[in-house]
């Protein structure tokens, strides 16, 4: 794919084209300089804002700018591109854009996908689900997300399930063991009441 160079006239076109290939060489500094040197003839030449817009980012060539880490729309030489260009020039540079945004997105659902499946994979107790489940709500709809606050929600129901059980069963025990105690207290009762009387006849 090859850089869209756009507007200008006979007497930029050589110093565009001398600015594009000191920008694949990687000389900034020379590329910028060459712009301005288009500018000063064509103050609204779209092409050598993109060439500056280029240099100041450190990038060889327009394909590339969608791989920059961050958008570039406030970019003051990104405006001026888009101010002037032709609807095909405009087009490309406002998809980088959106590119960058879509992409940068989905990373970010990605990176929170990730430490919800890492705390649901962790979690052994109801708060723990109840973070992971959490994470998950704050990204429904991506992925399998939805899928994963349901499976979330159930382990919660089976903890709480399990806990409801045991809290019965324990408190099971302990009725038996309170009967049991009032049983042998109720027959240490009746032996000291037959055995007291014994005892003061000896």
């Amino acid at each position: 794919k090859e850089t869209v160079i756009t507007g200008g006239n006979a007497n930029t076109a050589p110093l565009l084209k001398r600015a594009f290939m000191f920008l694949e060489d990687g000389d900034w500094n020379s590329a910028n300089e060459y712009c301005e040197k288009m500018l000063d003839i064509d103050p609204e030449n779209a092409s050598a804002y993109l060439g500056k817009l280029l240099s100041e980012l450190r990038v060889r060539k327009q394909e590339s700018l969608k791989d920059q880490a961050e958008p570039f729309d406030h970019n003051n030489n990104y405006q001026k591109a888009i101010r002037f260009a032709d609807e095909k020039l405009k087009s490309t540079l406002t998809g980088c854009i959106e590119y960058i945004h879509t992409r940068n997105e989905n990373a970010r659902l990605d990176g929170i996908y990730t430490s919800a499946k890492n705390a649901m994979s962790a979690a052994n107790t109801e708060s723990a689900y109840k973070v992971a489940a959490a994470l998950f709500e704050s990204i429904s709809g991506w992925r399998d997300a939805d899928e994963k606050i349901y499976a979330c929600q159930k382990k919660i129901e089976e903890i709480k399930a399990k806990e409801e059980a045991a809290r019965l069963e324990r408190e099971r025990k302990a009725e038996i063991e309170r009967k049991e105690a009032e049983r042998i207290a109720k027959r240490n009762r009746k032996i000291a009441i037959i055995t007291t009387p014994i005892v003061c006849a000896v």
